[in-house]
Protein backbone atom coordinates (compact mmCIF):
# COMPACT_ATOMS: atom_id res chain seq x y z
CA UNK A 1 0.00 0.00 0.00
CA UNK A 2 1.14 3.32 -0.92
CA UNK A 3 2.65 5.89 1.77
CA UNK A 4 0.83 9.41 1.45
CA UNK A 5 2.69 12.06 3.19
CA UNK A 6 1.08 15.63 3.28
CA UNK A 7 3.14 18.90 3.19
CA UNK A 8 1.12 21.05 4.47
CA UNK A 9 -1.20 21.81 7.14
CA UNK A 10 -4.73 19.39 6.41
CA UNK A 11 -7.88 21.83 7.67
CA UNK A 12 -11.26 19.31 7.47
CA UNK A 13 -14.19 20.99 8.66
CA UNK A 14 -16.10 17.53 8.97
CA UNK A 15 -15.18 13.92 9.92
CA UNK A 16 -12.32 11.78 8.78
CA UNK A 17 -12.57 7.74 8.37
CA UNK A 18 -9.23 6.08 8.99
CA UNK A 19 -9.42 2.17 8.35
CA UNK A 20 -5.83 0.74 9.05
CA UNK A 21 -4.69 3.39 11.67
CA UNK A 22 -2.84 6.76 11.72
CA UNK A 23 1.18 7.18 12.69
CA UNK A 24 2.20 10.70 13.86
CA UNK A 25 5.54 11.50 13.79
CA UNK A 26 4.66 15.48 15.37
CA UNK A 27 1.74 16.21 18.06
CA UNK A 28 -1.94 16.24 18.38
CA UNK A 29 -3.07 19.45 18.84
CA UNK A 30 -6.96 20.66 19.97
CA UNK A 31 -8.22 23.16 21.37
CA UNK A 32 -10.04 23.80 24.86
CA UNK A 33 -13.03 22.02 25.50
CA UNK A 34 -12.21 19.46 22.69
CA UNK A 35 -12.26 15.52 23.63
CA UNK A 36 -10.43 12.62 22.62
CA UNK A 37 -13.12 9.95 22.66
CA UNK A 38 -12.66 5.97 22.71
CA UNK A 39 -15.29 3.45 22.60
CA UNK A 40 -18.48 2.66 20.68
CA UNK A 41 -20.17 4.91 23.36
CA UNK A 42 -17.85 7.62 23.73
CA UNK A 43 -16.95 5.39 27.04
CA UNK A 44 -13.49 7.26 27.62
CA UNK A 45 -12.79 10.85 26.85
CA UNK A 46 -9.72 13.20 27.45
CA UNK A 47 -9.94 16.85 27.60
CA UNK A 48 -9.18 19.75 28.80
CA UNK A 49 -11.95 22.74 29.38
CA UNK A 50 -9.63 25.77 30.44
CA UNK A 51 -8.64 25.04 33.62
CA UNK A 52 -8.57 21.68 34.21
CA UNK A 53 -7.82 18.08 32.88
CA UNK A 54 -9.86 15.16 32.94
CA UNK A 55 -9.95 11.65 32.33
CA UNK A 56 -13.64 10.24 32.46
CA UNK A 57 -14.46 6.81 32.01
CA UNK A 58 -18.22 6.19 31.83
CA UNK A 59 -18.62 2.59 30.57
CA UNK A 60 -19.03 -0.28 32.67
CA UNK A 61 -15.72 -1.77 33.92
CA UNK A 62 -12.98 -0.93 35.67
CA UNK A 63 -10.29 1.80 34.30
CA UNK A 64 -6.62 0.02 34.42
CA UNK A 65 -3.58 2.19 35.01
CA UNK A 66 -0.56 -1.09 33.81
CA UNK A 67 2.95 -0.43 33.98
CA UNK A 68 5.93 -2.34 33.37
CA UNK A 69 7.80 -2.14 36.32
CA UNK A 70 6.05 0.83 38.93
CA UNK A 71 2.93 3.62 38.46
CA UNK A 72 4.32 7.26 39.74
CA UNK A 73 2.12 10.43 39.60
CA UNK A 74 3.89 13.53 39.22
CA UNK A 75 3.64 16.94 39.26
CA UNK A 76 4.47 18.10 35.43
CA UNK A 77 7.55 19.93 37.48
CA UNK A 78 8.51 16.50 37.85
CA UNK A 79 8.22 16.29 42.13
CA UNK A 80 6.51 12.68 43.31
CA UNK A 81 2.23 13.65 44.65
Amino acid sequence: MPTHKLLTDLDVGGQITVSSGIELTGNLNAPDNSMIRLGSGADLQIYHDGSNSYIDDTGTGNLIVRANSQFVAQKYTGETL
